[in-house]
């Protein structure tokens, strides 16, 4: 199996190079703007979003391999809050589409199904 941490890499540079496109697409094409300036947003935030998870994630690795008593925390609440935010500025601030900003939000998660069920597909035909 593929180490955790080359899969955040991997989705990192994907969102880099979709905001690059984006921020393309806002400079060269005025009709898309919007669309674009919205993406970016929603990509800026889901890759925050991603890269707590991540942070959380090894966290609990290593309180299981501590074997150490699990403390709550708030890490679905700060998620949820980011995303919240990035909506609402898309909302009221002018020039961000805010279906762009909600699909760009999603991109880190499935990015990192999508590279697992391509690293499980691999595993299996070897």
């Amino acid at each position: 199996m593929t180490d955790p941490s080359s899969f955040i890499k991997k989705a990192t540079v994907g969102a880099l190079i979709l905001i690059g496109i984006a921020l393309i697409v806002w400079y060269l094409v005025p009709e898309w703007k919007e669309i674009a300036a919205g993406l970016t947003l929603g990509l800026i935030f889901s890759l925050v979003n991603g890269w707590y998870f991540s942070l959380k994630a090894q966290q609990l690795a290593q309180m299981a391999v501590d074997q150490s008593k699990k403390r709550g925390g708030l890490g679905f609440l700060v998620r949820a809050g980011l995303s919240l935010l990035a909506v609402a500025i898309a909302v009221d601030k002018e020039g961000f589409n805010v279906l762009a900003t909600i699909i760009g939000l999603f991109y880190f998660y499935f990015a990192l199904v999508f590279l697992s069920v391509i690293a499980l597909k691999n595993d299996n035909q070897r």
